[in-house]
């Protein structure tokens, strides 16, 4: 495993385990997957406050003797933060899932927004920080960012972060804060943190077929030529990855032996490029599906939505004339469209609600009437009709 020092000079392993995916119905896969990346080096675990059960579940797995060797990142939702009172409220339950006296590397969960700093400056968060870190009950304290570039600079500059997490990959290297926002935390002496690396796994298992086989034909593999792009640069401190089974593990450990700074080829950046061109040809929702947009009031299952979407894009050249789209099938299924709860793009009421939380800012109410248009053709409109009033006789 290859190591980089944090503000303090400790090392701390340049692959990361972002526990927001773990397969929470099977406790034993994920204890294996923990203990064996532990095993080989990792020793940075995200988590937060609003991963349902996520806190909890680390808490059943990592015993006292593992807990003493690893790091463990947690956040603190702003938006339930109505006065100074709520950050220990939601602190201290954070310590009690985790059944532990401490958090690592403690982040301000999607600080997008000066003025919402601001907010919080006047709750007392400076002082509440520095109280936490003076106990131990925090070791590190950064944030987590979705926003533009100019709030993230000023962010950096108000406070004395030991760190900042902010979406980076080869298709956001100018989205969000992007290599303005890396580079401008790394010249201020703030290690960064990078999530989504390969876009919650749209560079990776959601390839387009064009793109998949220039992989083959160059022998290169998709996690590991993404994930090597981030560590690329010397500015990052660790990357997180959402490892779900064993051979995700296996893979990203093998890559994180390699991912040296400086280290990418002229030939690499060439294939990235080419990536790029055909990806972008396909992805109309630029969707990570990380689903900080749900609950939707309406029940609309957005991220879904969007999946399916961007899968119909990529399959146009692959249908066969008079056979229904294989992804408006799984679109149908997987939104229960022709069920009483059904959560389609075409229950949308415009609400806006999810768009104040979308962390890729897209025009969510605007992609969702597109998606109906483009998913919900007239015969499955006319199924779905059918289905619930069968169902609403039973």
């Amino acid at each position: 495993m290859q190591y980089r020092l944090n503000k303090k000079g400790e090392k701390i392993s340049s692959l990361g385990f972002g526990c927001m995916r773990l397969p929470k119905d099977d406790e034993a896969l994920c204890k294996k997957l923990l203990y064996s990346a532990a095993e080989n080096g990792v020793n940075y675990f995200d988590t937060a406050y609003l991963y349902g059960g996520n806190e909890e579940l680390l808490s059943k797995i990592i015993d006292k003797e593992l807990r003493d060797k690893i790091n463990i990142a947690s956040k603190l939702p702003h938006h339930l933060c109505k006065s100074g009172k709520d950050f220990d409220k939601i602190f201290y339950t954070t310590l009690k899932r985790l059944k532990t006296d401490r958090i690592d590397y403690y982040l301000i969960h999607s600080l997008n927004d000066v003025n919402v700093w601001q907010r919080l400056t006047r709750y007392g968060i400076k002082d509440w920080v520095a109280e936490k870190k003076q106990s131990g009950e925090i070791k590190n304290i950064g944030f987590s960012y979705h926003g533009a570039t100019g709030d993230f600079k000023k962010l950096i500059d108000d406070f004395d972060w030991d760190f900042c997490q902010i979406q980076y990959n080869y298709l956001d290297e100018n989205n969000q804060a992007g290599i303005t926002g890396l580079d401008y935390a790394c010249e201020k002496g703030v290690p960064v943190i990078i999530m989504e690396p390969l876009r919650g796994g749209k560079l990776t298992n959601d390839l387009p077929d064009s793109a998949k086989e220039i992989l083959k034909t160059e022998n290169k593999n998709a996690s590991d030529i993404g994930l090597r792009w981030v560590w690329n640069h010397k500015g990052v401190m660790t990357v997180l990855s959402g490892m779900r089974n064993e051979n995700d593990l296996k893979l990203n450990l093998a890559s994180a032996e390699k991912g040296l700074p400086d280290s990418f080829s002229d030939e690499d950046f060439l294939t990235v490029e080419k990536l790029k061109k055909e990806i972008n040809k396909y992805s109309v929702v630029p969707c990570t599906g990380c689903g900080y947009c749900l609950p939707c009031p309406y029940g609309v299952a957005i991220p879904t939505c969007f999946s399916d979407r961007n899968a119909y894009e990529r399959n146009k050249n692959k249908r066969k004339l008079f056979k229904i789209d294989s992804a408006i099938t799984h679109y149908v299924q997987s939104t229960g469209l022709l069920g009483k709860g059904a959560g389609n793009a075409g229950k949308c009421r415009g609400c806006g609600a999810c768009e104040k939380k979308c962390p890729q800012h897209i025009e969510i109410r605007k992609a969702l009437k597109e998606t109906a248009g483009v998913m919900e053709p007239w015969y499955i409109k006319v199924a779905s009709k059918v289905a619930q009033t069968v169902n609403s006789r039973k």
